[in-house]
């Protein structure tokens, strides 16, 4: 929704900032990892490998300090693509405030059960299918993704579930690059298509 309210603009560009910052904090995997976040879920096509910080959530929504990274992949030197944040409510969202990003255009969202291996890593819903993985219920927790990446911007908006951008990964055998593929850096200018 375009958002047309110059203190709304500013608040939301001020908050996107700061998140671009935060995800500039943790450039790979290894970084993520020194910083004491670890591995939640696998890869997937459009949301990356997450990456998450238990101690960091504390029930408060800060765009600073994300709760979960998105990076490209599980090596160490694998690349940040996005940073996403975790709220608990067991009882829903409320809906008589804002309690994420400034404006209506942050997506919240949380999943009904997850399937995890042996590790607490979320894997594929088939793998729980085939007796490798167990199903654990959802517990209250709600997400939103913040594609503040430069170079990793959705094309599907900035708090899209999904990002076109972040590429199917390759079979072994391939050459292939597993940025984002623009060639720009963390360090690169945040730009936004704010209505004025």
């Amino acid at each position: 929704m375009p958002l047309s309210d110059p203190a709304t603009c500013a608040a939301l560009t001020g908050e996107l900032e700061r998140a671009r910052v935060a995800a500039a904090r943790f450039p790979t995997v290894a970084d993520a990892e020194a910083a004491g976040y670890r591995q939640s879920s696998r890869y997937a096509p459009g949301q990356g490998a997450h990456f998450t910080k238990l101690d960091a959530i504390d029930g408060e929504f800060d765009p600073a300090e994300p709760e979960v990274l998105m990076l490209t992949g599980e090596a160490p030197g694998d690349t940040i693509v996005g940073a996403s944040y975790f709220l608990v409510a067991p009882d829903g969202l409320p809906v008589d405030r804002d309690v994420g990003f400034t404006g209506p255009n942050d997506r919240w969202h949380r999943h009904a059960s997850l399937c995890q291996d042996a590790a607490g890593i979320a894997v594929a819903e088939s793998e729980c299918d085939a007796g490798r993985a167990t199903v654990v219920p959802d517990r209250g927790g709600w997400m939103t993704h913040a594609w503040v990446v430069p170079g990793c911007e959705s094309d599907w908006g900035t708090f899209s579930g999904a990002n076109p951008r972040v590429k199917v990964l390759p079979t072994p055998d391939t050459v292939f690059d597993r940025g984002c593929g623009s060639g720009l850096s963390v360090t690169d200018p945040l730009t936004l298509d704010l209505v004025p």
